[in-house]
């Protein structure tokens, strides 16, 4: 058996591309999975792609204009219309 990889808060908020802070209050507020090792906290490869998981959404297109003008071009015509 072998075993997992364990990475400190340090490491997987580097993986992540999220700062160590943010990542430590989201285990403490137990949103994200991770594990205590007397006072630290640790994540295995499952709890980092368990992360990603629950932290993922979705891009959003933009809508387009229904007039099909660009808002500088919005902004010009209603200082003509002015």
């Amino acid at each position: 058996m072998t075993t997992p990889r364990v990475y400190t808060v340090a490491e997987a908020a580097t993986i992540l591309h999220v700062t160590p802070d943010w990542l430590a209050r989201r285990l403490c507020e137990k949103k994200l999975p991770g594990r205590k090792l007397g006072r630290r906290w640790v994540l295995t490869d499952a709890d980092l792609q368990q992360a990603l998981d629950l932290t993922y959404s979705a891009p959003v297109a933009p809508q387009p204009d229904p007039s099909g003008m660009s808002a500088r071009s919005r902004k010009a015509l209603r200082r003509k219309a002015s």
